[in-house]
């Protein structure tokens, strides 16, 4: 089992200000000895209070791209503030092609494995389609995210981690990290957030973790139902084609050192200094 200490998970945050999760997914080696591409694809949490400073910061990686899996609410109320040159792509994950009549109540979710397993039974087109837009040219560097960068942004980056080829135990890794970013701040606005929606406030408290055990269940059902992580985002419209796009894109070749081996911060210049 590969360890990855919390000194390298937290080199991977990029600083921006305003946010708490958004970090860099690459480093991480796959199976085959290969290593997903730095500064291509940064997971995250919402982005409405970015400021000047941060907006530089993105216009310099240069961030093409923010896909959003927050619902029409979320998005309404606090808007992606990112560089004018940023796409911006919404793909709600509880809503995503579903008619007005049929609309997901968030609050049926009593427990996280309620969260993930709906998202992997009910909304693999959403995943998928999170995928193939990541495949587009033109599209990297790109940020997923939704409001903290755990539950549904975690999903996602699981599978597309999965799909490069990356260990399950760096994956769950990975996941679980988020536990050193969102603040208590952060979870405490969570919570007036649900009791404002007629949520009890105490059943809410456990939907707030992260651990490993979540992410491996995803993988472990996935797996149960298709068979791999690709077979799975295929049936669900991501095509060939863009499977091997996206590893071409996100794979580079490495030395076969030790998966959790991420030298510096993950957005270092080619020259060494930070963005």
């Amino acid at each position: 089992m590969t360890t990855i200490d919390d000194t390298e998970i937290l080199a991977r945050r990029i600083p921006l200000e305003g946010t708490l999760n958004v970090r860099d997914i690459g480093g991480y080696v796959t199976h085959d000895g290969r290593v997903v591409a730095r500064r291509k694809v940064l997971r995250g949490d919402a982005v409405h209070m970015v400021d000047d400073q941060g907006r530089e910061l993105l216009t310099q990686l240069p961030l093409r791209t923010s896909i959003d899996l927050r619902e029409l609410d979320e998005r309404t109320s606090a808007p992606d503030r990112l560089n004018a040159d940023a796409q911006l792509i919404s793909i709600p994950l509880f809503t995503y092609r579903q008619d007005d009549d049929e609309l997901v109540d968030r609050a049926q979710f009593s427990t996280l494995d309620d969260v993930y397993r709906f998202l992997v039974s009910q909304r693999g087109p959403a995943v998928a389609e999170v995928l193939r837009q990541l495949a587009q040219p033109a599209t990297m560097p790109a940020l997923v995210h939704c409001t903290g960068g755990k539950d549904r942004t975690g999903v996602v980056i699981a599978l597309l981690l999965s799909l490069l080829g990356v260990p399950d135990d760096v994956i769950a890794r990975d996941y679980e990290a988020t536990s050193l970013f969102l603040t208590p701040a952060f979870h405490e606005a969570i919570l007036a957030r649900a009791e404002a929606a007629g949520q009890d406030r105490e059943s809410f408290v456990a939907m707030l973790g992260c651990e490993s055990y979540l992410i491996y269940g995803v993988l472990s059902t996935v797996r149960a139902t298709h068979g791999d992580v690709e077979s799975y985002l295929v049936a669900h419209g991501l095509s060939t084609e863009e499977v091997g796009r996206l590893r071409e894109m996100l794979l580079e070749d490495g030395d076969g050192e030790p998966a959790h081996s991420v030298s510096g911060s993950s957005l270092e210049t080619e020259g060494g200094s930070d963005v």
